[in-house]
């Protein structure tokens, strides 16, 4: 069961959350920003740092449509694009339904290299 984070109640919020929580955590700016993905398109990641050190994405989680939540599908499309881009640390943020994130990573863990996922919830964030 995750803990609520306080005023957060959507995508957009969680990602705000996020962009502050690991700009703190990590000591660098980190801001939606414009990436090259495989040196061929470009693409914006939520959770990206200025020098390009730190590439990542957050997904707020859920089952129920129409909140804007993310399905495991919308996570297997961000970490195939993650796992094209050239960074120090690529990462994906997911939050509010920890079962999600559980079950995907049971089914594809072995396929994930090198996204560290990270589940953030109001008790702070776990490396899975």
């Amino acid at each position: 069961m995750s803990v609520p984070i306080p005023e957060v109640n959507n995508w957009r919020a969680f990602e705000q959350y996020a962009q502050r929580y690991f700009s703190n955590l990590w000591g660098v700016d980190i801001q939606e920003r414009s990436v090259r993905v495989a040196n061929l398109v470009s693409r914006k990641f939520d959770l990206v740092s200025e020098d390009h050190r730190y590439i990542g994405d957050a997904k707020w989680l859920s089952h129920t449509p129409p909140d804007n939540g993310a399905k495991p599908q919308a996570i297997v499309e961000c970490l195939w694009l993650l796992q094209k881009v050239r960074a120090e640390k690529v990462f994906l943020v997911l939050g509010r339904d920890i079962g999600i994130v559980e079950e995907f990573l049971r089914r594809w863990r072995p396929l994930i290299d090198p996204v560290e996922f990270y589940f953030l919830d109001g008790s702070g964030h776990q490396l899975l």
